[in-house]
């Protein structure tokens, strides 16, 4: 997959959760009693968007490992090189 949509996918999915939760949340405080359908829609909808969060921080992770191992290889070999 490519990093675009990794992040792309890692930042919607963030956003989702934020989101709801807030929405959930200033209705609990506030004291405004939301229908019980919206209240499990909600709750739907982050969790179909907590494995796609876990999902795309994995592969960010991933990836990231793999430029940072890339990065201090290239380092080395121009450390090495020119002795520097």
């Amino acid at each position: 997959m490519n990093l675009k949509i990794i992040n792309r996918m890692w930042s919607i999915s963030l956003m989702v959760i934020g989101i709801a939760t807030i929405f959930l949340v200033g209705a609990n405080v506030s004291a405004i009693k939301l229908p019980d359908m919206i209240v499990r829609s909600l709750g739907i909808i982050d969790l179909l968007s907590l494995p796609v969060l876990a999902f795309s921080t994995v592969k960010r992770l991933k990836v990231r490992s793999k430029i940072d191992f890339y990065r201090a290889v290239i380092h080395q070999q121009v450390t090495a090189r020119f002795g520097y």
